[in-house]
């Protein structure tokens, strides 16, 4: 797995920003404003990280943050484009821009939390081992927070009033020049007695591309244990389930209709294939896992 050092500057956004005097352009640091001429002002400061970056649309810490929240009687409202530099080891370092939204509230009848938001994804390319990748923001996760906490693609989090909050930025890496799918798991034993109607077999799609999988199919192997897909896209890095017997909007509503188990306890294949039937992914487990 590569590993990459990431690092960022706050640049300006050459917007008409006249009643907000930002102070720190240029460095890992931006402050601005002040409750009166001798309070501490307001800022973010961008953390860099070194460390393993998945190059198999899996999510893992891109940065950290800090967003030191001051009383303000104003509201500034404000987008800030924030240079990051990465550079993988043994290759030469490049750069690329997000941007990070802050949505102040006035504070006149008391402390009301302020919202931070993070562009969701970035338009410029990275180049990985000589291939095209694209990041895009999985989640943001307060520090006090577990990543199982924050539902996936939620890029904002409330910072409360007067206090400094410290976020993770979770985000994956995505292939950006062709479209990838790909099966991640298979829970095969389910917790409704008999039918085990809950059982289901996830998919990634692990580049930066839409896919359309109308057409495609999702099998167990047996007779009955196969589902054409109806039109349904799956957005970059997104994932969705098929259920045995279960319709799960959250998780792209997609069910096999079997009023029995699917998926076999002791193992089994489960296989991804597009309109012309050709085989895009395989998840095997227990006696069917390979070596098994």
């Amino acid at each position: 797995m590569p590993i990459a050092a990431i690092s960022g500057t706050w640049q300006d956004p050459s917007m008409n920003y006249r009643t907000i005097d930002f102070q720190g352009f240029g460095t890992d640091r931006i402050a601005w404003g002040a409750p009166d001429p001798s309070g501490p002002q307001s800022a973010l400061q961008f953390h860099g990280r070194r460390g393993e970056v998945p190059l198999d649309g899996s999510e893992f810490l891109l940065s950290t943050f800090t967003h030191e929240n001051r009383l303000s009687e104003h509201t500034m409202g404000f987008t800030l484009p924030l240079e990051m530099t990465i550079a993988f080891e043994g290759a030469s370092a490049q750069t690329f821009r997000w941007g990070f939204s802050r949505q102040d509230t006035p504070d006149l009848n008391g402390p009301v939390d302020d919202v931070v938001t993070v562009w969701d994804m970035i338009e410029d390319e990275v180049q990985v081992e000589g291939l095209p990748y694209r990041f895009f923001l999985s989640r943001c996760v307060p520090e006090h927070k577990d990543a199982s906490e924050v539902a996936p693609w939620t890029p904002h989090f409330p910072c409360p009033e007067g206090r400094d909050t410290t976020a993770g930025l979770m985000a994956v890496a995505l292939r950006a020049d062709r479209p990838e799918l790909r099966i991640t798991t298979v829970q095969y034993k389910g917790e409704v007695a008999r039918t085990q109607s809950d059982e289901y077999v996830e998919i990634l799609n692990s580049s930066a591309l839409a896919v359309n999988v109308e057409g495609w199919t999702v099998s167990a192997g047996d007779a009955g244990q196969e589902l054409t897909l109806p039109q349904y896209i799956v957005g970059p890095g997104r994932r969705f389930r098929v259920y045995t017997n279960e319709v799960r909007p959250e998780w792209g509503g997609l069910s096999f209709g079997s009023g029995r188990a699917i998926w076999n306890d002791k193992g089994d294949v489960a296989e991804l294939r597009d309109t012309g039937k050709i085989l895009v992914s395989d998840y095997r487990y227990g006696s069917e896992a390979t070596g098994a």
